[in-house]
This record gives C-alpha cells, sequence and structure tokens, in this order.
C-alpha cells in the first residue's frame, strides 16, 4: 500500500487509495451498507434519526477537508 507523509502533519503518514483499492472498495460497498443498516439503523427508532442526522452533520461539517493532491 503506497504512503505519502501527512500534508497537515509532516509526522504523520497517510495511506494513498490505489485505482485498485477504489475498485475493490466500490465492489464492498454495497455489503458495507447492508451490514451498516443491520447493526446499526435497524436498532434507531424514528424519533433517533433527527439526533443522528445532527450529530453524523456535525461530524461532516467538523471534519478537515483537505485533499491532499492541492496541500502546499
Amino acid at each position: 500500500m503506497p504512503w505519502e507523509r501527512s500534508p497537515d502533519d509532516g509526522r504523520g503518514w497517510n495511506a494513498v487509495l490505489t485505482e485498485t483499492g477504489l475498485q475493490r472498495l466500490r465492489q464492498t460497498w454495497p455489503a458495507h451498507l447492508a451490514i451498516m443498516r443491520r447493526h446499526v439503523l435497524d436498532h434507531l427508532q424514528a424519533a433517533d434519526l433527527p439526533a443522528l442526522t445532527a450529530a453524523l452533520q456535525r461530524f461532516a461539517t467538523d471534519a478537515p477537508h483537505t485533499d491532499p493532491n492541492t496541500a502546499p
């Protein structure tokens, strides 16, 4: 697996997704979604969904959006 130095912190390393890895990710995506539904979403009540949605939106908003291909 290819690695590259973290553009945010030179002490860290990031794994680089290869074309082969991307193809494998695409192949496994349906199974991953089914597992997430079975182990997480199927256990939620309708009343839980707004809180879960709000939490996931905070994760998405707070996560760094650094594109390693455009980092200085």
